[in-house]
């Protein structure tokens, strides 16, 4: 897998102020998680500390978007000021909005099932370049 541009750099920089990270993904422990867990650090994206980890399905049958939506519903909301969510697939991101309204979603326009459509009032983006003017 490549990065997309500015990824990894932006997750460094939020990252180093303070802010946790989890790379929450509809990949599956059992076939994927090695492989995914390789990548992360091959492209210097922070893992494997208190954190910022990785969060993957425990089975490949679980449907991403429920294993999404149930994800924010397991945690400790009192413990976090502000939750964001940066998604690529629609139906993930209207699952997630429908089921946790105090989630900030961010839709980031990349290759996705093209499955539902993101409502117009969820801001977009196209990259993580901090410097693109």
């Amino acid at each position: 897998d490549l990065p997309y541009p500015g990824a990894a750099e932006f997750v460094q920089q939020i990252w180093q102020l303070g802010i946790e990270v989890s790379y929450l993904t509809g990949r599956d422990e059992y076939r994927m998680g090695k492989g995914s867990r390789k990548v992360l650090e091959k492209w210097n994206f922070p893992l494997n500390s208190s954190t910022a980890q990785l969060v993957l399905k425990p089975h490949r049958s679980i449907d991403d978007a429920l294993f999404k939506t149930e994800y924010f519903a397991n945690l400790p909301s009192a413990h976090y000021a502000q939750i964001w969510f940066f998604e690529n697939e629609p139906l993930n991101v209207n699952s997630v909005r429908e089921a946790h309204e105090q989630v900030e979603i961010i839709f980031f326009e990349s290759t996705h099932s093209r499955r539902g459509t993101v409502p117009s009032d969820i801001p977009r983006i196209i990259h993580y370049l901090l410097d693109d003017h």
